[in-house]
């Protein structure tokens, strides 16, 4: 997960009041909305883990260097509030500043995923249970604040057959079942 400042330098209130917040979630099938508007042509290569491993870098763009915006990988489960996320902005950070077309499909993949061309000090952090890596990060039933928020299941998801068993899996059931049941009911 990555959050941006889109606008570093205007930006003077922190990630409430009414400032945009865009969130981008990434999509591995071809990169077809960036594809398609001529945003990325970038040709993918053997050490790529999805499609989107540098299209996720067009997010200041994608939000019109406007407010705050939120990439987010396609294989998350969110079990709080995202509204939650924006209390922790500080806007001190710049975490990703505006990032044209040119840079994303011509810089490489080192460049981009270490944010070299920012400072160690403008790089802010979230708690890691915004983004708990499934088979790595641990629950600690005696400290709530390890409790995950956002599940990212980087090793594959249950909708893998190979991962049908991973950690979380019970969450990821139960969330699928409420999003058909929701689909269903909506469709009659």
């Amino acid at each position: 997960m990555t959050t941006v400042n889109v606008n570093a330098p205007q930006v003077t209130n922190n990630g409430g009041g009414s400032k945009p917040f865009k969130i981008l979630i990434g999509y591995d099938p071809h990169e077809d909305e960036a594809y398609e508007k001529g945003l990325y042509w970038r040709q993918r290569n053997e050490f790529e883990s999805t499609e989107f491993s540098f299209s996720r870098f067009l997010t200041p763009y994608l939000a019109n260097y406007q407010g705050w915006a939120m990439f987010v990988d396609c294989d998350f489960l969110y079990l709080a509030d995202i509204d939650e996320l924006k209390e922790l902005i500080d806007e001190k950070y710049a975490v990703i500043t505006k990032r044209a077309p040119e840079v994303v499909n011509n810089q490489t993949g080192a460049f981009l995923h270490r944010f070299q061309w920012l400072e160690d000090g403008e790089i802010g952090s979230f708690p890691f249970v915004w983004n708990f890596l499934e088979g790595h990060n641990k629950v600690d039933k005696n400290d709530p604040k390890t409790t995950p928020k956002a599940i990212h299941y980087t090793r594959g998801g249950p909708w893998f057959e190979a991962w049908k068993n991973c950690e979380f899996v019970d969450l990821w059931l139960k969330h699928l079942g409420d999003y058909t049941k929701e689909k269903k009911s909506n469709a009659s």
